[in-house]
């Protein structure tokens, strides 16, 4: 099974837990049942501190859309408007503010972010993201 490519580069498994949260949240436990069992995965597996492939978190999604009907861009956008609330509640409301009053340099410093959870999770593997952004323009292009 997927067992076994389970540790390879990709996403963290806290990405999975608050993929969870939010079906829990705003569905059922229920959904969340049916989520993992399209998906093929043990919540074990997804739910461990480890990264996993992107194709898990792929699967995951797919079978989240499937289940509750939604379309992937209508998931993606719930999941990091709950991506936004769940880490806020997890405490790190005052680092945020400290990335920045604005969303372009909040994004701008989020890699100093991921310095942080480096340090608390050194074999993970965080984008390195660069902003370019004129003060007064309504867009900014980002790489990573």
């Amino acid at each position: 099974g997927n067992a076994a490519k389970l540790h390879l580069p990709g996403m963290y498994g806290h990405i999975h837990i608050i993929l969870k949260d939010l079906i829990n949240v705003s569905f059922s436990a229920e959904k969340w049942a049916e989520i993992l069992a399209r998906s093929g995965f043990e919540e074990e597996q997804i739910l461990e501190s480890v990264q996993h492939p992107d194709e898990v978190s792929f699967q995951l999604l797919g079978a989240t859309c499937e289940v509750t009907g939604l379309d992937l861009e209508e998931v993606l956008e719930a999941f990091g408007r709950h991506f936004i609330e769940f880490t806020l509640q997890s405490g790190y409301g005052r680092l945020f503010k400290a990335l920045g009053n604005s969303f372009p340099s909040f994004v701008a410093n989020v890699n100093y972010l991921h310095n942080h959870l480096e340090r608390q999770h050194p074999h993970a593997l965080f984008p390195y993201i660069e902003v370019v952004h004129e003060d007064g323009q309504n867009s900014m292009e980002l790489h990573y």
